[in-house]
């Protein structure tokens, strides 16, 4: 078994590297993927569903707002960014506030996180196989 945290797996001489309060805040606060971009690790499909899965109204506002530009939802959907801010439009025109967002969240994208978190079953995605995974998980949570 590897001591180390997976945010620093196979980096040697990370310096500053997150506490696992840290890294426990990161998760339940959907920042995962962003502490793992800081430690300048690959972001996995899990921590891109943890940042919708997790994170404020606020932070999926801002989700939506920074993906491509591109008006193709075929070319937005083919990378990371395109992929969770096209979720995160999709999560923002179902719910009215912080409640129905959390509400959302726990029954349609945290058992998904938890499937792609479970190492037994090793789920690698593209981030367009992702985003129609998610949106799944989301029109069936709402309708």
């Amino acid at each position: 078994m590897n001591p180390r945290p997976w945010f620093l797996v196979g980096r040697r001489g990370a310096k500053h590297a997150p506490t696992v309060a840290d890294e426990c805040d990161a998760f339940l606060d959907g920042r995962a993927a962003a502490l793992m971009q800081a430690q300048g690790q690959a972001v996995p499909a899990w921590a891109q569903v943890n940042q919708l899965a997790r994170g404020s109204l606020e932070q999926i506002r801002s989700l939506a707002e920074t993906g491509p530009s591109t008006s193709s939802r075929r070319s937005r959907v083919a990378s990371w960014g395109g992929a969770v801010a096209l979720l995160a439009e999709q999560l923002l025109a179902d719910v009215h506030d912080e409640a129905d967002l959390r509400a959302l969240q726990r029954s349609a994208l945290w058992p998904l996180e938890a499937d792609l978190l479970d190492a037994r079953t090793h789920i690698s995605m593209s981030p367009s196989e992702l985003f129609f995974v998610a949106l799944g998980c989301i029109v069936d949570a709402t309708s």
